[in-house]
């Protein structure tokens, strides 16, 4: 998790990117995050959604490499 991710790199100070999961009326939330991915759920990830993620993705990686960027020049 976060702590050894924290302790690893011998700081807190690092980019991460925050994915909200919602609630789920029957399951807690760790088992609602540790369950399998329904079929439906599957092939909303192989469609739109999917491509969605990667796109946001690759903005918000290009977005952090120009920041890094910018920091290393200073």
């Amino acid at each position: 998790g976060l702590k050894s991710i924290e302790k690893l790199l011998g700081t807190q100070d690092f980019t991460r990117l925050k994915i909200g999961i919602g609630r789920h009326e029957k399951y807690s939330v760790s088992d609602w995050v540790l369950s399998r991915f329904t079929q439906d759920e599957l092939e909303s990830i192989e469609g739109d959604i999917g491509d969605q993620i990667v796109s946001e993705v690759e903005k918000w990686l290009a977005k952090e490499i120009g920041r890094a960027s910018c920091r290393e020049r200073v």
